[in-house]
């Protein structure tokens, strides 16, 4: 993951943070345009297009970015940095956006079919049933585990776009190895069968030696499957990228399950089985500012 060592607008010259004009002019752009009526979505977009630089060779940006250069105070109230816009223009963003939070309407008003074959149950693993009921909540229900979540249409379909959104806007999140692999069925089982011949005083030796092979083989192809499905993966991200809804083309490309708690929490799972939440996102932003803020107070100091 590629992490500014100073936010945005800025650099070090002669061992001191200064303004940089050039970067600077695009974060007071940024928080015109928004006050303009500008999404994330749309300026990230103009960003991208005009090919304005984030890091040395890296181009590419996305609403989430945005969103963090507009949410950061450090750019009119840090004794670190010098300010680049006033306490009002910062108040007046930050006013606009909780006005479009509450006033949002739903993106979705039903969940299209295709899509439900994927939700799962995130217990047992087991597919979830939508029962409609007009006077109550849509319910998905486990005929496993007996579980029953109520979630309406709307929820889970803006929890789906929201969760797809950002692997889109972050693709180096998806894994690259076999650090979420499980071993199929086939691979225990002769895991098992090995361990059997070990175990036993009298065994085969040549067809020990074959069993290890074939175990070997199977396994090796069953993770270097996972890693060209990450690889597929970060492509089709990278190819979607800046994503301002959710794209079913794109869901269907690189989402195996949708997992659904028992506390109607939701969850992706890849089609490498690697599994991302909205735990994984606050972990993954928490990593990039933490980055930019120990370098920050290390070059003040």
């Amino acid at each position: 993951m590629k992490n500014r060592k100073i936010p945005f607008g800025y650099m070090m010259k002669q061992g001191e943070i200064r303004i940089c004009e050039q970067e600077a002019c695009e974060v007071r752009n940024m928080f015109a345009r928004y006050r303009q009526g500008a999404s994330y979505a749309a300026l990230a977009k103009d960003l991208t297009e005009r090919r304005v630089c984030f890091l040395p060779g890296e181009y590419q940006w996305n609403k989430h970015r945005v969103k963090r250069i507009l949410e950061d105070e450090r750019y009119c109230a840090s004794t670190v940095f010098p300010p680049l816009i006033t306490q009002a223009e910062l108040r007046a963003v930050h006013s606009l956006k909780e006005e479009k939070q509450t006033t949002k309407t739903p993106l979705y008003c039903e969940f299209p079919r295709h899509m439900r074959a994927k939700v799962v149950c995130d217990r047992c693993g087991r597919p979830l049933h939508r029962v409609y009921d007009k006077r109550r909540a849509t319910q998905w229900k486990c005929v496993g585990c007996s579980i029953s979540v109520k979630l309406t249409d709307v929820q889970l379909m803006n929890a789906v776009g929201v969760l797809l959104d950002g692997v889109a806007s972050y693709p180096d999140m998806v894994d690259i190895g076999s650090s979420n692999y499980t071993p199929s069925e086939t691979v225990k089982r002769l895991e098992e069968k090995i361990c059997r011949r070990l175990c036993d005083t009298v065994a085969d030796k040549e067809q020990l030696k074959l069993d290890i092979l074939a175990y070997t083989a199977k396994k090796y192809d069953e993770i270097d499957n996972t890693r060209h499905l990450s690889d597929v993966i970060q492509a089709e991200l990278r190819k979607a990228v800046p994503l301002s809804v959710s794209s079913e083309e794109l869901f269907d490309k690189v989402v195996s399950h949708i997992r659904i708690k028992p506390d109607g929490n939701i969850s992706l799972e890849l089609i490498n089985s690697q599994v991302i939440g909205e735990e994984d996102f606050i972990q993954y932003d928490a990593a990039d500012n933490a980055g930019e803020e120990g370098h920050g107070h290390s070059a003040a100091s």
